[in-house]
């Protein structure tokens, strides 16, 4: 029997039966139970296992540990306890809450199947339409229309309420979209009075795709979003010509010798004070960063997940949709890492989120961890969680310009 909620979007009201929400068209999170047919429920933890095998479900990536007390913080998990069964979820701050207890293990793997489909759900890693687990969204700019609608849905975008039509030809006002007409893509713009302005036509999809991507992630920065992470700013560097003579002055520096040096320590006693306390300011803070001369990006060819080193600990994540959060790993997968290294800077090109603008930064540098963040995780209702998606709360699509043909 199906059962109602309202949407985190738009506040309409959505049945679980749903695929989408009526009012605004996000996915529905809830959209789960409905379309598993009993007789593909796994029953025991094996099955899960083999359902998870069989699908390529990126257990991992969405934190669940089937079979396993893992005890590392935000994770979901089923396991055997002697002749009980436990579903539990660890928090943020690595205390666990449990969701079920005892003898039944299909109660527990019904209930920790159904969190996994919802997991899935909102991390845009199953089909609306089919209920089927698809492969991960691929890292960096999406090509194809399928990989736009799967990029925008794991960030949970409100295309509608944003006027983002993807994979449609609508013919209301104030739109933008992009769909295929026979062999050809169609991107387009409908003005503020209608009128259709046509920004691509052709048979090249990836082109037609890059021009709409491009205009979304334009229309988010206006907006102060950033789904794609934020652009990386670099301080402009002095270069080693500026630091040679200026024009006219003498390219031979004044020595100073030993006595010279001790008469300046005798007749300024208080600035070489000064000088000794910067001296020791310096040495400190360099002692401090020597800890972090290896922090960086570290990627093993092949591998999609990359580690950021930070100080003695290692964290990794898989793409920039999972929630901008870096989860800790005990250590990278070879010793000599070094030979890996990506470099010190963040490139958006290797489709993963910014490790320093990431949640995972701001709690190593979080003076006091808040715990109200915790609260989420005390509640089996996925609606509890927060899986993104509220920077697009104001969005106001009053302020594009709807009256340029692009």
């Amino acid at each position: 029997m199906a059962s109602y909620g309202t949407c985190p979007y738009c506040g309409a009201l959505v049945r679980s039966d749903q695929q989408k929400c009526p009012g605004c068209g996000a996915p529905n999170d809830k959209y789960v139970a409905e379309r598993v047919s009993p007789d593909l429920m796994p029953g025991t933890i094996q099955e899960l296992k083999d359902y998870c095998s069989a699908h390529k479900v990126p257990l991992r990536q969405l934190r669940f540990f089937i079979g396993e007390d893992y005890r590392e913080p935000r994770a979901f998990g089923v396991y055997r306890d002697k002749e009980n069964y436990v579903v539990y979820r660890n928090k943020a701050d690595g205390s666990r809450s449990l969701g079920y207890q005892g003898p039944d293990e299909a109660h527990a793997v019904s209930m920790i199947f159904r969190k996994l489909q919802e997991a899935g759900s909102s991390q845009g890693l199953i089909s609306p339409e089919t209920g089927d687990w698809s492969a991960p969204v691929p890292a960096g700019p999406p090509k194809t229309i399928e990989e736009l609608q799967a990029f925008c849905r794991a960030q949970h975008m409100p295309l509608r309420k944003m006027r983002f039509f993807i994979g449609e030809d609508t013919r209301e006002a104030m739109a933008f979209g992009i769909y295929r007409d026979g062999d050809e893509v169609v991107v387009y713009k409908n003005k503020a009075n209608g009128e259709r302005a046509v920004r691509y036509r052709g048979r090249f999809e990836e082109r037609g795709v890059k021009e709409l991507y491009d205009k979304l992630l334009e229309e988010c920065h206006k907006r102060g979003i950033y789904p794609e992470g934020k652009p990386v700013t670099h301080a402009g560097s002095r270069s080693r010509s500026s630091s040679g003579t200026r024009s006219g002055g003498s390219s031979t520096p004044a020595k100073r010798t030993r006595s010279g040096c001790l008469f300046f320590a005798l007749e300024h006693p208080f600035r070489l004070f000064l000088i000794l306390i910067l001296l020791g300011v310096i040495v400190t803070a360099c002692s401090g960063s020597i800890g972090h001369s290896k922090d960086g990006y570290y990627q093993i060819p092949g591998d999609d997940l990359v580690y950021y080193h930070y100080g003695d600990d290692w964290y990794y994540t898989l793409n920039e949709n999972d929630a901008g959060y870096w989860y800790e790993a005990d250590s990278f997968p070879e010793e000599d890492f070094e030979t890996y290294s990506l470099g010190d800077d963040w490139d958006m090109s290797w489709g993963v989120s910014d490790f320093q603008e990431s949640s995972t930064w701001d709690d190593l540098h979080s003076s006091s961890y808040d715990s109200s963040s915790d609260s989420d995780y005390d509640s089996w209702d996925s609606g509890d969680t927060d899986w993104g998606g509220s920077d697009y709360d104001s969005w106001d699509s009053g302020d594009t310009d709807w009256d340029s043909d692009w």
